[in-house]
């Protein structure tokens, strides 16, 4: 377990990271774009569609993030009614979401396979290497919840 706590600190140290850049840049682009629209008439082709990239990349590696932190939606109305259940209700939660995020997994795998000849209209990337970021999020929200569900075991929560 000891690799996986390690893994799961460097990777959300990283990821937090990744989210503040990727914010930024996208800050920069659309200001940039409306300052050449508006003042330059002209703009950057590419623009839009490296933000909306980000976008969503930010927003995978964001959920990540999140499941480290135990942050994402949740429904606590029977832990709430019956709080000796929270334990369990917590470790079935995990259970499920590791299905959900493996089944997630695959099917991105399969996505990157069939996307292996698309290239993005504007700046010509593979499709592939954007959609890289769902299996790799989601396998680090997998690693995440492992060691929720072990601390949960061991009795305390990290």
């Amino acid at each position: 377990m000891g690799i996986l706590y390690r893994i799961s600190e460097k990777s959300d140290k990283f990821f937090r990271f990744l989210v503040t850049v990727f914010f930024i840049a996208m800050f920069v682009l659309y200001f940039g774009q409306v300052v050449l629209r508006y003042f330059f008439h002209t703009g950057l082709p590419w623009a839009e569609e490296l933000v909306r990239y980000l976008m969503i990349a930010m927003t995978y590696i964001g959920a990540a993030v999140l499941t480290k932190e135990g942050s994402q939606i949740s429904m606590t109305l029977i832990e709430d009614i019956f709080p000796y259940t929270k334990k369990w209700l917590h470790l079935i939660q995990y259970i499920f979401t590791i299905i959900f995020y493996v089944i997630i997994t695959y099917l991105a795998i399969l996505a990157l396979n069939l996307a292996q000849t698309q290239k993005s209209p504007a700046m010509g990337l593979p499709m592939s290497v954007i959609y890289a970021v769902i299996p790799l999020s989601t396998i680090f929200m997998v690693i995440h919840l492992i060691i929720k569900i072990y601390d949960s075991i061991k009795g305390g929560e990290r």
